[in-house]
C-alpha cells in the first residue's frame, strides 16, 4: 500500500510539485513512524498483542479505502494516471511485437543476460555481492537477536513491545 501511495503521488504531481511535497511527506511519515514505535509498549499493555494486530488490520483497511477514493477523485477531476499507464503499456507491447523477430534470432536467457551484465560492469557485480553478504549477515544477526530476546523476555506481549 505504501508503494502504491508513492506511485500515485509520483504520477499525479509534476516534478516541481514532487520536489516540494515528497520531502515533507517522507519527513512526516518518519516522525509518525517514530512516535508510533514509542507507543507500541503502552498499546500492547492496554489492548494486548491480538488487539495490536487487529488495530493494524483496521488502519490498513482504512488506508486501502482512502487509496481507492483518491484514484476515484483523480479520475473525476481529470488527473487519473491510468490512461497514461495503459497507453505506455500498449506502446511497449507494440514495440515488443515488432522486435520479436529480432528477439527470436538472439534468444538469451535471463541468467545469461545477468551474467553478461556483471561481466561488463565489475563494480555492479561487487555491489551485488556486497548487498547479498550484508543481507545474509543481517538475517543471521536478526535470528540470533530474536532467539536471545525470546530467552530473555518469555512473555509475547512484553517481547512485542520491546521490538
Amino acid at each position: 500500500i505504501y508503494t502504491q501511495q508513492w506511485s500515485f503521488l509520483g504520477s499525479v504531481m509534476t516534478p516541481t510539485e514532487g520536489t516540494k511535497w515528497f520531502s515533507l511527506i517522507a519527513g512526516l511519515s518518519s516522525v509518525v513512524c517514530t512516535i508510533s514505535a514509542t507507543m507500541v509498549h503502552k498499546l500492547t499493555n492496554q489492548v494486548g498483542l491480538l488487539g495490536l494486530i487487529l488495530g493494524t488490520c483496521v488502519t490498513l483497511a482504512i488506508s486501502m479505502l482512502l487509496a481507492d477514493k483518491s484514484y476515484e477523485l483523480s479520475a473525476l477531476h481529470g488527473f487519473d494516471p491510468s490512461p497514461e499507464l495503459s497507453s505506455r503499456a500498449n506502446k511497449k507491447k507494440r514495440q515488443e511485437s515488432t522486435n520479436s523477430n529480432i528477439a527470436l534470432e538472439k534468444e538469451e536467457s535471463l541468467l545469461g543476460k545477468t551474467g553478461r551484465m556483471f561481466r561488463t560492469s565489475p563494480t555492479l557485480a561487487g555491489l551485488f555481492g556486497e548487498v547479498i553478504s550484508f543481507q545474509s549477515l543481517s538475517t543471521v544477526l536478526n535470528v540470533c537477536f530474536v532467539r536471545q530476546l525470546k530467552d530473555s523476555i518469555p512473555i509475547d506481549t512484553d517481547r512485542a513491545s520491546f521490538t
